[in-house]
This record gives C-alpha cells, sequence and structure tokens, in this order.
C-alpha cells in the first residue's frame, strides 16, 4: 500500500512540476478506485497501530507503519476522493466503539474536516470543488444531483424491482436529455443505495443492505473478540465501506469489492484468542 501511496504523490507532484497543473493521484488505476484502494490501505496502518499487541512489536516496525499510514491519507487526498476519505474517518471513529480507543474519535472529526476541506480546494478539484458549486460558481458537481434525482424517479415508476440490473445507462436518456458532466450518460448513480433502488428496486436493496450489516456484524464480533490487526483491520474496513458508497458505486468494481472481502475474510478465517476459528455473521 505504501508503495501505491507513494508512486501516486510521486504522480501529482510530477504532473504539477512538468504543466503546473495538479493530477489527480490514480497510480494505475481511476483516481476514484485508487482512493478507496489507499483507503483500505491506511485503515491497514492504523488498524495494526491499535492492535492489542502493538506495544510488543520493535520501535522501527511502529515508525514504519505510522510513515506508511502518512503516507496513504496523502495519496488519498491528493486522489480528490472524498467519499474514501470520509470512509477511512468513519473507519476511524468506529474503531474508538473499542475499550482503550476513545481518543480515536477526538481525532478523527478534525483530521476528516481538514483532509476533506483539502481535497476539495486542492487546484486539481477546481472542477469538482463543492464548495465552489455552493457558492455558485459552476464547478461541475450538480450533475450528481441529476443521477440521483433520475434513480429516484426510476424507483417510483418500479418500486419493487426496480429497472434491471445494468439498466441505469439505458434508461438516464429518459430522465435528462442533456449530456452530464461530457458524457452522454452514465453507467451508475453515483450513489450505491440510489442506484440499487433504481435497478433493484427495494427488495435488491434489501439485500445489499442485509450483505452490508452481515459483513459489519461478523467484524464487529472478531474485533470486540480478540482486538488483533486483521480484527481491527475487518471492523474499520466494513465501518468504511458504507461511506465510500455514498458518492460512487464501489460495491461494483472489483478491486475494491474483492479487497473488502478478502479483508473479511482474512480477519473470520483466522484464530482468534481463544484459538478457535471464527465463523461468518
Amino acid at each position: 500500500g505504501a508503495a501505491v501511496a507513494l508512486v501516486g504523490i510521486g504522480q501529482a507532484c510530477l504532473g504539477l512540476a512538468r504543466t503546473g497543473a495538479w493530477t489527480r493521484a490514480h497510480a494505475f488505476v481511476h483516481p476514484v478506485t485508487y482512493g478507496e484502494l489507499m483507503g483500505f490501505a491506511a485503515l491497514a496502518s492504523l488498524a495494526w497501530l491499535c492492535a492489542r499487541d502493538m506495544r510488543a512489536q520493535p520501535a522501527a516496525k511502529r515508525r514504519a507503519a505510522q510513515l506508511a499510514l502518512a503516507a496513504t491519507l496523502i495519496a488519498l487526498v491528493l486522489s480528490g476522493t472524498r467519499g474514501a476519505i470520509l470512509g477511512v474517518f468513519a473507519g476511524a471513529f468506529a474503531l474508538s466503539a473499542l475499550p482503550g480507543r476513545r481518543w480515536l474519535a477526538l481525532a478523527a472529526v478534525p483530521l476528516a474536516a481538514a483532509s476533506l476541506l483539502a481535497a476539495d480546494l486542492l487546484p486539481q478539484g477546481a472542477t469538482r470543488s463543492l464548495l465552489l458549486e455552493l457558492k455558485g460558481r459552476q464547478s461541475g458537481q450538480s450533475f450528481r444531483l441529476v443521477l440521483w434525482t433520475a434513480a429516484a424517479d426510476m424507483f417510483r415508476e418500479k418500486p419493487w424491482l426496480g429497472t434491471g440490473p445494468g439498466a441505469f445507462r439505458s434508461q438516464l436518456p429518459r430522465y435528462s436529455a442533456a449530456g452530464l458532466d461530457g458524457e452522454r450518460s452514465f453507467g451508475t448513480a453515483h450513489n450505491l443505495y440510489l442506484h440499487h433502488l433504481a435497478e433493484r428496486g427495494a427488495l435488491g436493496l434489501a439485500s445489499t443492505l442485509w450483505l452490508l450489516g452481515a459483513m459489519a456484524w461478523g467484524a464487529w464480533r472478531r474485533a470486540r473478540d480478540d482486538a488483533d490487526a486483521p480484527g481491527l483491520w475487518a471492523w474499520c474496513a466494513a465501518a468504511a465501506f458504507p461511506f465510500m458508497n455514498l458518492t460512487e458505486v464501489a460495491l461494483q468494481t472489483e478491486q475494491v469489492w474483492m479487497s473488502l472481502f478478502f479483508i473479511w475474510f482474512l480477519a473470520l478465517a483466522r484464530p482468534g484468542a481463544t484459538g478457535e476459528a471464527r465463523g461468518g455473521a
């Protein structure tokens, strides 16, 4: 994770040096996917630093984890992925629910605000700034409101089963004839919950919420019973993921959902403090 973070940081800085303009950090994938993966990597370092056996680790390993956490957070901000930034700090806040980690809640709120502000005001985000949108200066972010409104309209027409999986792109022109953000149409509603309401209806959204809830419950039990690094990582990642999906549909991005499932299975398949294998939720 730290190595990929350095690639993205270097990418953003080199872009500034060569062209005089910021490039969103993305390494070899889309900036949003990159930001979400950096979010999981940052939570891995945070979970390791907060694990029950962290103090027994050599000082050099602790410093390396701290540097990795810093690098992944910087790369995350430079990616401009606000949903992932919010998710990371939601994950940190979730860790504070465990005994002995209350301080994380105090640290998460101001750090989240500063990170979101930095991502919004970076020069590379000038065309994506929510603050500029609120001030009446067109920044290109209003297209999400069009997508969300269209998704809600699709749901109202077919509330139980939706328009069908994969149908959002073909149906969107019915609800917005004009191009959006330079695109003729979009394949998702840029919000997992509205997207599933539109394509899969209330029953589909209920299934999605059950899946996310079951994963979070299983991860919470694992972290509560044994606060080692895999358990904490699964818990904060499961808490972060729903927030990542507020402005994207990360559950349909292979690199992201496969990473989440890997983190979850890693924790629940590994014996905890009792030596017994953990089951699912």
